[in-house]
């Protein structure tokens, strides 16, 4: 009997391991081994279940989430089945009083939240508890005067928004820079 593994083979409900063996017939046996730990991480789950509950308390309202809410379609695709629009920030400008805006696990800069609310729209905070903590540091260091070093996409939600939050609290000397690649790394010295 020879034994292939494809680990992680995707389904709609998790990650599964697929194993394939051959019997003495060649015939293939699959054996499905379902994960111990499956779905959202903590933070996915939290801003899944709290899009779908503004959705139940806010019947009359049209709910957006800004930006896609999770880095999954599927689980997306459900949300907007369920009335859930996905709104761009060119879009805030035409939110109106009643529009209820579910913020994204990865979090937006607290400059977007309160342009959100400029519209009188209510907004519903889903980012992760672990961005949120993030956000707090990178706010907590930039306004002691410390220079505070990001590495990732300058473009990504999580990093714009842990950005925005050391950019708003950072006081004369508190600096907040992203560094995508080594270049960036070797030329940010010069700033230190």
């Amino acid at each position: 009997i020879s034994l292939i593994k494809k680990p992680f083979l995707h389904d709609r409900d998790g990650f599964f391991l697929y194993t394939v063996s051959m019997n003495s017939r060649q015939k293939i046996i699959p054996e499905i081994i379902r994960a111990d730990i499956l779905g959202y991480c903590m933070g996915v789950r939290k801003a899944v279940e709290m899009a779908k509950l503004a959705l139940e308390e806010h019947k009359s309202c049209q709910v957006w989430t800004l930006g896609p809410l999770i880095h999954n379609q599927i689980a997306l695709d459900m949300l907007a089945n369920q009335g859930i629009k996905v709104l761009s920030d060119s879009q805030i400008k035409n939110l109106q009083e009643k529009d209820i805006v579910v913020i994204r696990a990865h979090g937006v800069p607290p400059q977007k939240i309160e342009e959100i609310k400029s519209h009188g729209s209510s907004v519903i905070d889903a980012t992760c508890p672990l961005v949120r903590a993030s956000q707090k540091r990178a706010a907590k260091y930039t306004s002691l005067g410390y220079t505070v070093f990001l590495a990732g996409d300058k473009n990504h939600g999580e990093i714009t928004g842990i950005v925005g939050y050391a950019e708003e609290a950072a006081r004369e000397n508190g600096r907040c820079f992203v560094i995508e690649n080594r270049k960036e790394a070797e030329d940010v010295i010069g700033f230190i």
